[in-house]
């Protein structure tokens, strides 16, 4: 049988970790560039994905949880899947983030 997992609650925007992680993420592996494309897998309700609209030309979510997607409110493309079988041909981001 298998065991149900529960899940957290996504960070809302204006939460004092997302900017924090904005700021890790450039300042530890340099992704935040000016163009290209990026992945962030696992990207529950869309609050972070905003944060990296500035900074490339094509910002994609993906989540498994359809439901989280359709609470987003900016104008990143939307992917329903999991990390491990998302639409994309190999190589087609820049860079792929994932936090959780």
């Amino acid at each position: 049988m298998r065991q149900r997992v529960a899940l957290g609650k996504p960070a809302e925007a204006g939460d004092k970790i997302l900017g924090r992680r904005f700021r890790l993420t450039n300042q530890f592996s340099r992704i935040i560039q000016q163009g290209g494309r990026l992945l962030d897998i696992g990207c529950g309700n869309g609050a972070l994905t905003e944060l990296f609209l500035p900074s490339f030309d094509t910002v994609v979510g993906a989540d498994f949880q359809p439901e989280l997607l359709g609470q987003a409110t900016c104008e990143a493309h939307w992917v329903a899947a999991a990390g491990e079988n998302l639409p994309f041909p190999e190589n087609y981001f820049d860079a792929v983030v994932s936090y959780e």
